[in-house]
């Protein structure tokens, strides 16, 4: 039996992510998308717990796709770990999502 607690499912979407985590911006990518959340690959260990400010970008060839609106939300580090090969890992949980947030979403979703 599994121990899988998410809601959502994770569809694996790699997209360019940029939190802003106090005044520091790490760029990275992400391993997954949900409805409730998202997995980045990023630089450097967050902390549980922590407060974000995430953007999520669809790009085309390693340019920001003109015709996508990004996806900007705040969001919760439910945890991090560092990667072997460098780096680290964290799971990050959307805070509430207005219309526009979810529309963005589900075509970030789409892209999968």
């Amino acid at each position: 039996m599994s121990d899988n607690r998410r809601r959502d499912t994770r569809h694996e979407i790699s997209v360019t992510a940029e939190l802003l985590v106090g005044d520091d911006v790490l760029e990275g990518h992400t391993r997954d998308i949900s409805g409730s959340g998202v997995s980045v690959e990023i630089d450097q260990e967050l902390n549980d717990g922590a407060e974000v400010a995430l953007t999520l970008l669809l790009t085309q060839g390693g340019i920001e796709d003109p015709t996508t609106e990004p996806l900007e939300v705040n969001a919760t580090v439910m945890w991090s770990a560092p990667k072997e090969e460098g780096g680290a890992m964290a799971g990050l949980r959307f805070g509430e999502l207005d219309q526009t947030q979810k529309s963005r979403l589900a075509t970030l979703l789409e892209s999968a």
